[in-house]
């Protein structure tokens, strides 16, 4: 903005400066128009050399975004666990890659296995699911496996978010 307020004044000042040495060359001269032109020119010049001189705003950039913390996620593969279907005599197969990582304002390795806790918080999801489902309906439960295990969800003391 500032660059577009110098440019036109400078134009305003060469366009006025042409005007007055037309009036003054080709006019009458009486000599208060020769004073008047000598007091404009003094003007825009000072005001050219004002505008020059006046100290730059430096350019404001965006400050960089904060770096992400990368976070801490560790898997497990569980293979063949039985779990319970509709039918007593019947079990679903289940195997997953359980991936967990702790909650840090709850979290004390000293007191829990997380490896634990992430695979059981799955293995419960999935009970529940299974439980009351028949087994000749497997693909239709192996999705509906997938959808519920999908989300990081916390366990149940929350300690830790699991998803497989």
């Amino acid at each position: 903005m500032s660059s577009g307020r110098t440019t036109l004044t400078a134009y305003f000042a060469v366009f006025s400066g042409l005007i007055f040495a037309g009036l003054f060359m080709f006019a009458p001269r009486p000599l208060w128009l020769g004073f008047l032109v000598v007091v404009l020119f003094a003007a825009l010049w000072l005001g050219l050399v004002k505008e020059w001189l006046r100290p730059r705003e430096p350019m404001h950039h965006p400050a960089p975004p904060p770096p992400v913390t990368p976070i801490e996620r560790e898997e497990r593969q569980i293979t063949d666990v039985a779990l319970p279907s509709a039918w007593g005599d019947y079990d679903f197969v289940f195997s997953a890659t359980v991936r967990w990582s702790p909650i840090a304002a709850r979290f004390d390795e000293s007191l829990a296995n997380p490896e634990a806790l992430a695979v059981d918080s799955i293995l419960e999801r999935a009970r529940e699911i299974t439980e009351s489902r028949p087994p000749g309906r497997a693909p239709l439960d192996r999705h509906e496996l997938s959808s519920a295990s999908a989300r990081m969800v916390s366990d149940a003391q929350g300690s830790i978010q699991a998803r497989a």
